[in-house]
C-alpha cells in the first residue's frame, strides 16, 4: 500500500468531494487490490468495486472487508450510482467513448464520472523515459496493453462524445514524496516532476464529467 499511491488517490477524491458530498455511493471499475476503495471509505464515501479477477475480489472482500464483485460495468443496473470511477482503466479500452457511455447509463441523473489516465504528452512518463532509452541505447518500450492514449483535448472530447457535460480535465504530477528509494533518486524524481508542472506536461490527467440531470 505505497504512500505515494495513496497521495494520488487523495487528489482524485478531493476533486470528487468538491462535486459530490459523502456518503455518496461510488462504483470503482477495475478496483484491483482495493487501495482506492480503502481511501474512498476513509474519505466518507460508500464504495464498491468491480474487477474481472476473482483473486483480487476475494482479497478486497476477505482482507479489507469491502464490497467487490467479479462483474462488468455492462451488467450494472441503470441509474444506480452517484459516481463511477475509472482510474488507469480507460487507456486499456478499445472504445473509450463507448465505455464511458456505459458508465453514464449506470449513473444517477447528475451523477459524476471520474477518469484518471496517463498523459501521452507527460514529461515524466514519456519524455524522460525516451531520454533514458536513447542514453542506454535500448529499444523504445511499447505499452501494448494501452489501447488508447490521451492528451487533455482528446480526453475531454471522449467524455463529450459519451454524452457528459460539465467536463473538467486537468493534469496531476506525482512528486513521490514518500518514494522509498535513496534520497538522491527521490530528489531527482521530484525535480523532474517540478519541470513537468512548470511546462504543463504532468504525468497524468484527471477528468470529471457529469451525467445529464434528466
Amino acid at each position: 500500500r505505497p504512500a505515494w499511491k495513496v497521495g494520488e488517490y487523495a487528489v482524485v477524491l478531493n476533486g470528487l468531494r468538491k462535486r459530490l458530498a459523502p456518503p455518496a455511493r461510488v462504483l470503482d471499475v477495475g478496483c484491483g487490490w482495493g487501495l482506492f476503495l480503502e481511501c474512498a471509505r476513509h474519505a466518507g464515501f460508500a464504495p464498491e468495486g468491480l474487477d474481472p479477477s476473482a483473486e483480487v475480489v476475494g482479497y478486497v472482500q476477505d482482507r479489507l472487508g469491502l464490497t467487490a464483485r467479479v462483474a462488468t460495468l455492462e451488467t450494472e443496473p441503470a441509474g444506480a450510482w452517484d459516481a463511477v470511477t475509472m482510474l488507469d482503466v480507460l487507456e486499456h479500452v478499445r472504445d473509450p467513448a463507448g465505455f464511458a457511455r456505459t458508465a453514464r447509463r449506470v449513473l444517477k441523473p447528475g451523477g459524476w464520472l471520474v477518469v484518471r489516465v496517463p498523459n501521452f504528452a507527460g514529461f515524466t512518463n514519456l519524455v524522460v523515459p525516451g531520454w533514458l532509452t536513447r542514453l542506454r541505447r535500448q529499444e523504445p518500450r511499447h505499452f501494448l496493453q494501452h489501447l488508447s492514449e490521451f492528451r487533455t483535448r482528446s480526453l475531454a472530447a471522449t467524455l463529450t462524445a459519451a454524452g457528459f457535460g460539465n467536463i473538467s480535465v486537468g493534469g496531476t504530477e506525482n512528486f513521490r514524496r514518500h518514494y522509498r528509494k535513496p534520497v538522491v533518486r527521490r530528489l531527482a524524481w521530484q525535480a523532474l516532476s517540478a519541470v513537468a508542472v512548470v511546462t504543463g506536461r504532468p504525468c497524468a490527467l484527471i477528468g470529471y464529467a457529469q451525467a445529464p440531470a434528466g
